[in-house]
């Protein structure tokens, strides 16, 4: 994601309530948890099967967490 898309990105989910920003993130989460992956595995995943996650996780830009500057 180029920095001022994600910056413009940030601004509007900071802008949010609390409330809003969870009903978001309620229905992120709800339209690209990958079907069939499980939700609470009784062990640590490997890679291969939750890599798509990941990777719609890193696309919308909420892998990491950044430090402020």
């Amino acid at each position: 994601m180029p920095q001022d898309t994600k910056a413009r990105e940030l601004d509007r989910l900071e802008a949010l309530s609390d409330e809003a920003f969870r009903l978001e993130l309620r229905d992120w989460i709800e339209a690209n948890y990958p079907p069939g992956m499980v939700r609470y595995p009784s062990r640590r995943l490997f890679w291969r099967e939750n890599r798509e996650w990941f990777v719609r996780l890193s696309a919308k830009g909420w892998i990491g967490a950044e430090l402020a500057t």
